[in-house]
């Protein structure tokens, strides 16, 4: 819905005449002859005639006007093709400008990654599939923490095909940083990353029913535990594993617990498998038998390997 146009032509001759004549008391209380033959009532009269004609002109704003306030608009390239009609001109213009462009919070960024940063690609190996903006980090920088006044901007992609990898090319990063550059505010410096692959392996223990068959019950665990940690579908809500979300071994029991076949699950571990910078980051919530792999804000689980063992 249009706001409706002010109508500025809505003061007549006789209506500002009036009204000029009104403010003389208050203005020069000594002017008390106010006919038509006094001098200053004739210039009063002469300026509310060239009032109202300004009130009529400005209210009747020219083609070429507009087509003016629209260059400002949409850019100085911009020229109005000779088939397009004005209105539809006009129209198109403000649906630009209600467009998100500027990425000011993480949101801004998220979306501009995802959403028109694809739109602008034809090439599907340039294609972002989900973002993840960390504010007040550099993650170009290894081991960085808190940066003021620098965004990252973690991004996935999802393979074209069996040989690749989904890893952002950096061909890639440095197009979409570009991107980024001419819609962040001046005092931000922005980062384009690909996100941190978290290798992790899960072992369980299942006690099948009584003549469940072991090779349907473990494809169906398999394909459960799959599902559930991969990056573009999993998840709680099923839209892909979210960024720096930890892996609890308590929704691994509940998860496989739901599988067919399946009486009850032990020995739930999940394991991360890079060990490189020497910290493991399992840790304890409430009591021994739940345990967490912790992730930051820029990781995501990669599922290396499901091993089940069969108990009684």
């Amino acid at each position: 819905m249009t706001l409706p146009l002010p109508n500025l032509d809505d003061l007549t001759y006789e209506d500002l005449v009036e009204e000029a004549r009104s403010q003389i008391p208050y203005e020069y209380p000594d002017w008390t002859d106010h006919n038509p033959t006094d001098t200053g009532i004739v210039l009063i009269e002469l300026l509310a005639w060239l009032s109202e004609m300004l009130l009529y002109r400005t209210n009747q704003i020219p083609e070429n006007n507009i087509e003016t306030f629209l260059k400002l608009l949409r850019g100085s390239d911009w020229e109005l093709e000779e088939e397009e009609p004005l209105q539809s001109a006009i129209r198109q213009t403000v649906l630009e400008l209600r467009k998100r462009y500027r990425a000011v919070t993480c949101a801004d960024y998220e979306f501009l990654a995802v959403e028109e940063w694809n739109k602008s690609q034809t090439n599907s190996s340039k294609k972002v599939d989900r973002a993840r903006c960390i504010p007040y980090r550099n993650l170009e920088r290894q081991g960085s923490k808190h940066a003021p006044g620098h965004i990252s901007v973690a991004i996935i992609s999802k393979p074209i095909n069996d040989n690749d990898d989904g890893y952002p090319s950096p061909e890639l990063l440095g197009e979409l940083w570009r991107f980024l550059d001419e819609r962040r505010l001046l005092t931000v410096r922005h980062h384009v990353v690909p996100a941190e692959y978290v290798p992790i392996q899960i072992k369980a223990t299942l006690v099948l029913y009584p003549g469940a068959l072991t090779a349907e019950v473990e494809r169906r665990a398999t394909e459960a535990i799959q599902d559930f940690f991969d990056p573009f579908k999993g998840g709680p809500d099923s839209t892909g594993w979210p960024f720096g979300r930890n892996v609890y071994d308590s929704e691994i029991y509940m998860l496989l617990d739901d599988v067919y076949g399946v009486d009850y699950v032990k020995d739930v571990k999940s394991n991360r498998l890079d060990k490189d910078d020497g910290y493991d980051r399992r840790s304890i919530l409430g009591n021994q038998d739940n345990w967490q792999i912790e992730l930051e804000d820029y990781e995501i689980v990669d599922l290396e390997s499901v091993i089940f063992k069969y108990g009684l």
